[in-house]
């Protein structure tokens, strides 16, 4: 097993070569891809440093070391990768002691599997940083709450709520970006959710371990996750209608379509957690209606996926 471990930098001289020194420790790992997003710190001059000392260091940057985001970065980091394998690591985070191990053993024992996902911890810079992720997420162990075969993984998730994998945690296999293209730079920063639901709709996704760390996210003050929460929530409204409009183009399973235009009603309603009311509600049941005047069958079978999530949250 070959892979190429793609690392979009930006601003993160303090950090990169800790990530680059963790991806270099694991023996299937046969190159690293920088792609210096046009920092305004010393970034470019340490992955300069480092492309010179590690000879399976390569280094990228836009034209005229511009700016472009970390979907352009990631996008243009698979299209320089070498082999067929494709890993990420975000430049403040690291990879943990024998991150590919269960990783490749899933490869090697299903023939079919286009992707495999490992569980990623979090480490905080502070206890600030610490509550403000408690705050937005349940785990600090970001994974899948259990074992889900790649035909349900979408059906557990939208109706169980059994969580999702980490960007630093998925490992691919290069040809699947053929098949439902790249990230999405209009989604930011939420645009790699939004490259896994296309994955989980086509793909054959398998998990590794989901029970231990197999790599760190760090939490810190310049972590885009922390730093607007509204934004985020109105990207995932934008991603949401997004991938429905996709999976009609694609012309997929109803099945897959459904599931898919649940949470875009509940996004588009404004309908979440803390902001359940009256005039909310409305708005859903409403939603609810015209899409079943425009696709009868699939909005029927989103409100048995809705009454099967709500049965699942009263179970729990």
């Amino acid at each position: 097993m070959k892979i190429s471990t793609i690392i979009p930098v930006y601003n993160d001289g303090k950090y990169v070569e800790r990530a680059i020194e963790s991806a270099l420790k694991q023996s299937e790992v046969f190159e690293v891809v920088l792609i210096e997003d046009g920092s305004t710190d010393n970034s470019l001059e340490i992955c300069r440093m480092l492309s010179e000392k590690y000879e399976k260091v390569s280094l990228y940057t836009h034209p005229e070391n511009k700016n472009m985001g970390v979907s352009t970065s990631r996008n243009l980091g698979i299209k320089k990768s070498k082999y067929d394998f494709i890993s990420f690591l975000d430049a403040d985070d690291w990879y943990l002691d024998n991150r590919f191990t269960e990783t490749k053993k899933v490869f090697e024992q299903n023939k079919d599997a286009e992707g495999v996902y490992d569980a990623v911890g979090t480490n905080f810079q502070d206890e600030y940083n610490k509550k403000i992720w408690l705050e937005n997420r349940e785990r600090l162990l970001t994974a899948p709450s259990k074992r889900v075969s790649p035909d349900d993984f979408l059906l557990k998730l939208i109706t169980e709520n059994v969580g999702c994998f980490h960007t630093n945690g998925i490992v691919l296999k290069k040809s699947v970006f053929e098949k439902v293209g790249y990230f999405d730079p209009r989604m930011e920063p939420s645009e790699d959710m939004h490259l896994w639901f296309r994955l989980m709709s086509v793909c054959k996704l398998y998990p590794g371990d989901i029970e231990n760390a197999r790599a760190m996210r760090f939490c810190h003050d310049g972590d885009s996750f922390l730093k607007d929460i509204e934004k985020l929530y109105r990207v995932r409204k934008l991603y949401w209608s997004d991938l429905f409009e996709w999976s009609l183009s694609k012309k997929l399973p109803r099945k897959i379509s459904s599931l898919i235009l649940l949470p875009t009603l509940l996004y588009k309603s404004d309908l979440r957690k803390g902001n359940m009311n009256l005039k909310n509600l409305t708005r859903f049941i409403f939603s609810i209606i015209r899409s079943f005047f425009r696709y009868p069958i699939i909005t029927t079978m989103t409100i048995y996926w809705g009454l099967l999530r709500v049965i699942n949250i009263i179970k729990s």
